[in-house]
């Protein structure tokens, strides 16, 4: 086929033409075209290769140059057997024969996880059908039978246009006979030549079957009848309706995330692990898109962005191929994040026969259904977004009816964003937040905040946005915009969101280290609260938690009395005599606490499971510090039993943990430790306060195989990230100290009480935390450490005068 390549070329011909006056020399030939000298030179050797022209050496001018004259005066193509022979008359009458064969695809190199199918394919006689989605790599086992394979051999590609005639050239051909084309008269015709071929032995593989008509699928019966010895491999992107005797039929699929790896290693690719996963799932173990990937990963190093717009390449002729109606599918399905139910994908395309159209996506690897549920590649999941952009999002308006109308509210979130619908979309989730559905660490909903457009909301939305973007990160990067939020909410008198502003703001300056300002904020929060009359449960539990952790016991005692008079519903009282009971155990009236807790527990058990959870836990506490181990234990088995969302079920556990490293069981403490550890890594990272609890029982453990300095400087380790986010817990982590070590009355203890005492001069009266510091100090040989003039000065000072505390 090389030489019709070479004659196909316009200045080939021009050269030919001169030559056939006389002999020229390339610098004569260049003037003569207007061509480089360089250009005539390849030229005219790609001829002399291929015997059309001869050269010789003669002198022209004074030096030597190379004269080039014609070979051949005539050319004959002769078709026969499915290929094409090219036959050059020259002088003495001696032709050349040139035989050009359709040229099979090479194999490649590397061959991963498909040691098993060749295996299958070289023990099988007769005819074997190898089918599945494009990229898989049947082509590329079909080149390596076709490399194996010792004798006759043909290679046929498939189109629309192929017929009888054609799938004879190719059967002879693999007989190993030449010749013009076999004339088909009768059936019988086709089992001769499939019976020579059997004989010979010889190997026939037919690619991209798909695309032929009913007439040759219907003829693979007599070819299966007649083939006994040799083989007639078929490759087709969709089953084949025949079941062969002899033969196999092989599905292949995309490789697994082992074979993946194994394929961009053979690749000669050195990626970190990260790297490697990154391009799996990009790729989702599509051979021809791995190989692709590894191609710019070797040109230009690891760029996602640049593997990603290549892989989009290969998708795109895929996708414009597709009809109306399928691609209509292809984008409803891509606007789910999640595998879709298919009568989703059929509401959202408003396509009547989807399940087709489906499977016809599946066949070009486009999507994959698996148990009635529609995943789109995530390549084309990205290209569709690229192409469609806005006009994607009447079907992410119609996949949020869809999701609402299922119950699925965090699902349609995503869409109400994706369809624009901000005005909703904060509507949403601020139900969600304040039915204690999505918690405050959640990333999700801190990616979906970000891609809300705050250019089309009206400024109490923007307001309402910024303070839903405090709550799901850090309130101390964003103080000016949640003050601009406040402002706007003072002007449009909405007292809930003031409070919740106020209350973020006070949050932010806590995490800076700036109680007083925070204990000022907690404060102006608490009034607000009140006046807009307690308006949601979660805005309730997030200025007392405040106003706790600030130490603002008293002012916490005064806004939950007022809550219980002025609640109406038995879930509100149960709340507000959660809080009370909360505040007398911060407040040391231990008794009291468990009282008004047990009460709340009871109460709230079926109107709010996540609050009984937690007032079980603080029954726990209180248990625990009484120096009722079992009971405190107890506790903690109820409120796992009363969790209903991993982080409540966690910190049970963490607490049930800690308390049987009180109780000196350190081996049950150890195991528990654990299990938790592997059903609960993300949010054993997530969350600063699971963090903390886990790493105080397991410094208890430690320390009571005497391991003290392990003991203490796994406490240390958590204790930064809890001063700013929660001063109380920093506290207890301080407390901690001469609990491991009761022995050990050094530096590191007395700091650490030192700077527990100053931490709650500046918080507020605590008499539980006081109390604690006291009894440390009073057992054991710890003397009582007395506080520098000058910082007492000053902590004096920062209560009168807050800005004096800042300046200090």
């Amino acid at each position: 086929m090389e030489i019709l390549r070479l004659l196909a070329k316009p200045a080939i011909i021009k050269i030919l033409i001169l030559l056939s006056t006389g002999p020229r020399y390339p610098r004569a030939i260049a003037s003569t075209l207007g061509k480089s000298e360089a250009f005539v030179v390849r030229c005219l050797k790609s001829l002399e290769r291929h015997g059309l022209v001869e050269s010789s050496w003669t002198r022209v001018g004074g030096r030597n140059v190379k004269i080039y004259r014609l070979r051949t005066n005539s050319l004959t193509l002769e078709f026969a057997g499915g290929g094409v022979s090219v036959r050059l008359g020259g002088e003495g009458d001696s032709p050349l024969d040139v035989v050009c064969e359709p040229e099979p695809p090479r194999a490649p190199s590397y061959f991963v996880d498909r040691e098993a199918e060749l295996e299958a394919l070289l023990s099988a006689a007769g005819v074997s059908v190898v089918w599945g989605p494009p990229g898989v790599g049947k082509t590329a086992l079909a080149a390596r039978l076709f490399e194996l394979h010792k004798g006759p051999k043909a290679w046929v590609t498939c189109d629309a246009h192929t017929d009888l005639h054609v799938l004879a050239g190719g059967v002879a051909r693999a007989a190993g006979l030449r010749g013009p084309p076999p004339r088909l008269e009768s059936e019988g015709d086709l089992r001769a030549l499939a019976l020579r071929l059997s004989e010979a032995r010889g190997l026939l593989v037919l690619d991209d079957f798909h695309r032929v008509g009913s007439e040759v699928i219907d003829s693979l019966y007599v070819l299966d009848e007649a083939v006994v010895e040799g083989r007639i491999v078929i490759l087709s992107r969709a089953p084949i309706p025949m079941a062969p005797s002899r033969g196999r039929m092989i599905p292949l699929a995309s490789l697994d995330k082992s074979s993946s790896l194994a394929l961009l290693r053979e690749l000669g690719l050195s990626l970190g692990e990260g790297e490697a996963a990154w391009i799996y799932e990009a790729t989702e173990g599509n051979p021809r898109l791995l190989v692709a990937a590894a191609k710019v990963v070797e040109a230009s190093g690891f760029d996602e962005d640049r593997i990603g717009e290549v892989l989009e390449a290969l998708m795109t002729p895929v996708i414009s191929s597709l009809g109306k109606h399928e691609y209509e599918v292809l984008k409803a399905a891509s606007v789910f994040r999640e595998p879709a139910p298919i009568a989703a994908v059929a509401k959202v395309s408003s396509v009547k026969t989807v399940r087709v159209y489906l499977a016809a996506l599946e066949r070009r690897e486009l999507v994959r259904v698996v148990g009635g549920r529609v995943r789109v590649h995530p390549i084309v999941r990205r290209l569709l977004e690229r192409r469609e952009g806005a006009r994607l999002a009447k079907y992410h308006s119609l996949a949020a009816g869809y999701q609402l109308s299922e119950g699925r509210v965090m699902a349609a979130l995503y869409h109400l964003i994706g369809g624009r619908r901000y005005s909703e979309a904060l509507e949403v989730l601020e139900e969600l937040y304040e039915s204690y559905r999505v918690q405050r660490e959640d990333s999700r909903v801190k990616s979906l905040l970000s891609e809300i457009d705050d250019e089309s909301l009206s400024p109490l939305e923007r307001a309402r946005l910024t303070c839903l973007k405090a709550l799901f990160s850090n309130p101390g990067h964003a103080l000016k915009a949640l003050e601009a939020a406040a402002v706007e909410a003072r002007r449009w008198r909405d007292k809930a969101l003031m409070a919740r502003a106020f209350q973020l703001i006070g949050e932010g300056h806590a995490s800076r280290g700036d109680y007083a300002a925070a204990s000022e904020y907690a404060a102006l929060a608490a009034v607000m609260l009140r006046r807009a009359g307690f308006p949601t449960p979660r805005l309730v539990d997030d200025v007392f938690s405040l106003l706790a952790k600030l130490g603002r016991l008293k002012d916490a005692s005064e806004l939950a009395e007022h809550y219980l008079r002025s609640a109406r519903a038995a879930p509100a009282r149960a709340n507000a005599v959660y809080w009370l009971g909360v505040i007398r155990a911060l407040a040391g009236d231990l008794e009291a606490a468990e009282e008004k807790l047990r009460e709340s527990a009871k109460s709230l058990a079926e109107a709010c499971p996540t609050k009984a959870s937690r007032a079980y836990q603080y029954l726990a506490y209180i248990c625990a510090r009484a120096g009722r181990v079992d009971e405190a234990l107890r506790y903690d088995d109820e409120a796992l039993r009363a969790a209903t969302n991993r982080l409540d079920k966690l910190l049970s556990l963490l607490s049930k943990s800690l308390h049987l490293a009180y109780a000196g069981d350190a081996s049950a403490a150890e195991e528990l430790m654990a299990s938790i550890e592997e059903n609960y890594g993300p949010e054993l990272e997530a969350y600063v306060k699971a963090k903390l609890l886990y790493s105080l029982a397991k410094a208890h453990v430690l320390a009571s195989k005497g391991l003290v300095e392990e003991a203490v400087s796994c406490v240390e380790r958590v204790m930064g990230a809890s001063k700013r986010s929660n001063p109380l817990l920093y506290i207890t982590c301080l407390l901690e100290y001469p609990m491991l070590a009761p022995s050990r009355a050094g530096r590191e203890s007395m700091g650490a009480l030192t700077e527990a005492g100053t931490m709650l001069e500046e918080l507020g009266e605590i008499a539980s935390s006081r109390r604690g510091l006291r009894r440390e100090r009073n057992t054991g040989s710890l003397p009582r450490q007395r506080l520098p003039r000058r910082q007492a000065e000053r902590i004096g000072a920062s209560r009168r005068d807050p800005r004096e505390r800042r300046r200090g």
